[in-house]
């Protein structure tokens, strides 16, 4: 078994590096403990990387995790699978992954406006993308009552780039595909 799923392992290495090992779960089914730990795992070993030392991690009103000592942003996607974290000292930004499955086919009038639809033509891998992309925006604007349908995907720029808007605020995203598998990470446009 590899170490980022080893419960034992991850709870070790958490508690050494100063996690309150009370506040380490907040589920009770195995599988999210397991999602719980490892995507904490890889926060800690992504701010040792930048030479950041680990302080206690918070919710904000909408549930989203931040680090207490405001030494940047963080966002964090889990599958039962797969984690990914993000992290920047100076800007906010949203992250999402998901496994591509045929199943996001039947959901796409829950997250998907006419046009979006339209230009997604049923495409198992537009489909995704497309999900991906609006979690990604979902957790960077982090905003109580937003619907993913007011996440307007306004075109995709080329394969990696996407413009989105929210509440008249423009958004970017950028998005990769490997190992079958999504990934999009959003942040605020410059322009």
């Amino acid at each position: 078994m590899d170490k980022i799923f080893d419960e034992h392992f991850l709870i070790n290495e958490l508690v050494k590096a100063g996690f309150d090992a009370e506040k380490l779960f907040t589920s009770a089914l195995q599988a999210r403990k397991c999602e719980q730990l490892s995507w904490r795992y890889a926060l800690l070993k992504l701010l040792e990387k930048n030479k950041i030392p680990f302080c206690d991690l918070a919710k904000d009103e909408n549930g989203a995790p931040f680090l207490v000592s405001k030494s940047g942003f963080i966002s964090v996607s889990h599958t039962n699978t797969q984690v990914a974290v993000a992290f920047n000292p100076n800007v906010a930004l949203g992250i999402d992954s998901q496994p591509i499955n045929s199943k996001i086919e039947n959901l796409q009038h829950k997250f998907l406006n006419e046009y979006e639809i339209e230009l997604s033509q049923n495409n198992i891998d537009t489909l995704t993308k497309a999900w991906t992309i609006k979690e990604a925006v979902y957790k960077l604007v982090n905003q109580k009552g937003l619907a993913l349908k007011d996440i307007e995907i306004q075109r995709f720029i080329d394969h990696n780039f996407t413009s989105i808007l929210v509440n008249n605020i423009k958004i970017n995203t950028y998005s990769i595909i490997e190992n079958n598998t999504f990934l999009s990470v959003a942040f605020f446009s410059e322009d």
